[in-house]
Order: structure tokens, then C-alpha cells, then sequence
């Protein structure tokens, strides 16, 4: 008896010991996905596909591999996304690892590049799909797996392409088209706005020479005027000289006296230095009168 219970004990503590070395993995939440970039491609265009992860508790590393329609497609290459990431996979298995210092919660993690093949035949349907995918959480003994993930594109017709081509230039010619008339149309409209606009200036340039005519034939009158107001002037000083002069011979004739004699001659000098001063000053103003005409008409 007290064999078995030694027996049970022994074994007690060896199911304790291994219970203690079991590690409990516990379960992230989160998912994977895969996208292409186009869904309809012809025979030699090009087209990406994309892993991308999503897990609130960070994302550590990405395990899978894939698988693509080899008679259709060629596989130009294989990168990650970004440099957050680092693919230590090779040939068709992809384990990406995260290289940021922050956590990343949701990114895409890979990249990988098809050519259709020129041998494509239309209407083909090719498949690029991965297999069941791992991801580790930033905590520890923390991760979920994703199942297999699959994109499906189809060979489009080169003469669709083409089709498609010639709608978008001939509506890009109608376009075109339509824009030129109504570029006409506003040159026309300019050029008449324009015409209107010369024509005023014109009628402006017109009545600015008019106005400086009638300014001119104003200003020329006005120096006529003061031209005759002088000479009437002269022709009263004149006068006035005349009858000064007819007055002193009268009284030099009434005076036939010895005495008068000299009185006479004092009056002849007198008189040829006044008549002197008259001309001179006539002269003087005329000269004046000249100056100023130049002077208005520059």
C-alpha cells in the first residue's frame, strides 16, 4: 500500500512538472487580406497583388506562402510593401518580419508583381491565392491564423482596349472641337469690343484736335487784338505828338520878339528829343510785343 501510494505521488508531481512546462499560447484577434490592383488586364500588362494585416495588439510577423497560375502569369517580383517590413522567405514562401520601432496595427506587408503572358488566351480567368496565414502579435505567445486567401483577374481583349481607346479620342476630339468654336467665338467677340473701343479713342483724338485748333485760333485772335490796341496807341501818341508840336509852332509865331528866338529853339530841341523818346518807347514796345508772340507760340 504504501508502495502505490509512492507510485502516485511520483507521478503527481511529474504531471505537475509537465503541466509547468507546457506554454499556454494565448489567441490575437486580427485578419489578412489579399487585393489586386486591377481585375481585368490584357495579354503583356502588368498587375500587382497585396498581402495586408490587420491586429490590435501590433504586428510581429507574417508567415505564408503562394501560389499563382503559371501558364498565364509571370511573376516579375516579389518585395515588401514598405520599409517597416523585412521578407526572410524565399522562392514562393513569404515571412515578412516588422522592422518599425512603433507598433503597426494594420499595414500592408507585401507586394508581389504579375505579367500577363502574351500566350493569355481572353476571357481566361488566372488566380494568384496564398495558403493559410500566420501572424504573430507584439505580444508574447500571442497570434491567429488566417485561412487561404485568393484574387481571380480576367484576359481582357486587346480590341476592347482598343475600342475603348478610340471612344475616349473621339470624344476627347469632340472635346477639342467644341472648345475652338468657342475660342472663336470669344476672339470674335474681342475683336468687335476692340473696334468699339479704337473707335472711341478715335472720336477722343478727333475732338482733343479740334479743341486744340479752336484754342489755337482763340490764342492767335487775342494776339491780333493786343496787336491793334498797340497800334492805336502808337497812332494816339502820335497824334497827341502832332498837336503838341502844330501848338508850339502857333505860339512860337505869335512870339516875334528877339527874346522869343531862343525860346523858339529850346522848344524845336525840346520837341526833337520828346518825338526821340516816343519812338523809342513805340520801338521798345513792339520789340516786347515779339518777344511774347514767340514765346505763346512755342
Amino acid at each position: 500500500m504504501k508502495k502505490i501510494k509512492r507510485i502516485g505521488m511520483i507521478f503527481g508531481i511529474i504531471f505537475c512538472m509537465l503541466l509547468a512546462s507546457i506554454n499556454v499560447v494565448n489567441a490575437a484577434s486580427g485578419s489578412a487580406n489579399l487585393s489586386a490592383s486591377k481585375t481585368s488586364v490584357k495579354a503583356g500588362e502588368t498587375f500587382t497583388v497585396t498581402l495586408s494585416t490587420k491586429c490590435e495588439d501590433g504586428i510581429n510577423a507574417i508567415d505564408t506562402t503562394y501560389s499563382y497560375d503559371e501558364e498565364n502569369l509571370e511573376l516579375v517580383s516579389m518585395n515588401v510593401a514598405n520599409s517597416k517590413w523585412a521578407n526572410l522567405g524565399s522562392g514562393n514562401a513569404i515571412q515578412v518580419i516588422c522592422n518599425s520601432p512603433t507598433k503597426v496595427t494594420s499595414d500592408s506587408v507585401c507586394v508581389l508583381t504579375f505579367k500577363v503572358k502574351s500566350t493569355a488566351k481572353e476571357g481566361t480567368t488566372v488566380k494568384v491565392s496564398t495558403s493559410s496565414i500566420d501572424v504573430d502579435s507584439d505580444l508574447s505567445e500571442s497570434s491567429f491564423t488566417q485561412g487561404p486567401k485568393s484574387v481571380s483577374i480576367t484576359v481582357a481583349s486587346a480590341n476592347n482596349n482598343n475600342e475603348t481607346q478610340n471612344s475616349t479620342n473621339s470624344n476627347t476630339s469632340t472635346n477639342n472641337t467644341k472648345t475652338s468654336t468657342q475660342n472663336k467665338t470669344t476672339t470674335k467677340n474681342t475683336s468687335q469690343t476692340n473696334t468699339v473701343k479704337e473707335s472711341k479713342n478715335e472720336t477722343t483724338q478727333n475732338n482733343n484736335i479740334e479743341n486744340t485748333v479752336v484754342n489755337n485760333i482763340e490764342n492767335e485772335n487775342q494776339i491780333e487784338q493786343e496787336e491793334q490796341d498797340v497800334v492805336d496807341v502808337d497812332n494816339e501818341e502820335m497824334e497827341n505828338t502832332i498837336t503838341t508840336v502844330q501848338e508850339v509852332s502857333s505860339i512860337s509865331n505869335e512870339n516875334s520878339k528877339p527874346e522869343g528866338k531862343i525860346n523858339i529853339v529850346l522848344i524845336i530841341v525840346v520837341l526833337v528829343i520828346v518825338i526821340i523818346i516816343v519812338f523809342l518807347a513805340i520801338k521798345f514796345f513792339k520789340s516786347n510785343k515779339g518777344t511774347k508772340k514767340g514765346r505763346r507760340s512755342k
